[in-house]
């Protein structure tokens, strides 16, 4: 997806949440903002942090000139799925959780390199 599109808009699609369909916004804007709070952490996005209030915030406006903006949507997307949308099973739950370490790893890692030990 475009960097000019909206962080709301694409994680609602991601959810399968129609685009006509706005009651769970609220939700998800604080799913979201969790997301975004804890991959601002592992050092990704402006410095500061960043929070998005509706469907005006772009994922240009979080990223910047980051390259690997798909490894950043999936971390987003998996974080607010978990807080907003929940599995129900224990085997997808910790799949998902597997997905996030790894994908962690890998944002710290492209933030900085020098993680990874020298051979």
């Amino acid at each position: 997806m475009a960097l000019e599109t909206s962080i709301l808009k694409t994680i609602r699609a991601a959810l399968g949440i129609l685009p006509t369909i706005t009651d769970f916004d609220p939700e998800l804007i604080v799913a979201i903002n969790s997301a975004l709070m804890a991959v601002s952490q592992l050092g990704v996005g402006p410095e500061g942090g960043f929070l998005i209030t509706g469907v005006d915030e772009l994922w240009s406006q979080f990223v910047g000139e980051a390259e690997n903006i798909e490894a950043i949507k999936s971390y987003i997307l998996i974080k607010a799925r978990l807080e907003f949308d929940p599995p129900g099973t224990s085997f997808l739950l910790a799949s998902f959780e597997r997905q996030l370490t790894e994908l962690a790893w890998r944002l710290m890692v492209e933030v900085d390199p020098d993680l990874v030990p020298a051979e």
